[in-house]
């Protein structure tokens, strides 16, 4: 019965990852525009340690958690930019209150400064 249960266990295993990394992404993205995201709440919520959460997380995604959300931020700042924001504008939307460090990871991210990304992207113009 112990082995029967244990194989039953470990074929649901897969599923559970899967429902707990997109109950994950949801809560990364939820929380993707505060300045100080609780990504250890959230693997609590979940669970679980935030080390556990960080593994599985990563191995369903591809990418850590913290990536992932800086992923979301800079998936938004882009359209608040093609949609003519400023850059501070942009910046602080995405919990950034500091725009030099924004910039500067908006680079990183995308390979081009935000202004020239707004430049190049705005809608309308």
């Amino acid at each position: 019965l112990l082995i029967h249960l244990h194989r039953a266990a470990r074929r649901d295993e897969p599923q559970r990852r899967a429902v707990l990394t997109e109950q994950a992404c949801q809560r990364l993205c939820d929380q993707c525009l505060l300045p100080t995201p609780d990504i250890e709440g959230i693997a609590a919520e979940l669970g679980m340690s935030y080390e556990t959460f960080r593994k599985m997380f990563r191995a369903q995604v591809g990418m850590a958690p913290h990536h992932y959300l800086l992923e979301q931020r800079f998936i938004h700042a882009r359209r608040l930019l093609r949609e003519g924001l400023s850059v501070q504008q942009a910046a602080v939307a995405v919990g950034y209150a500091d725009p030099y460090t924004f910039s500067r990871q908006f680079k990183l991210q995308t390979g081009m400064p935000p202004a020239e990304y707004r430049k190049l992207y705005a809608e309308g113009r």
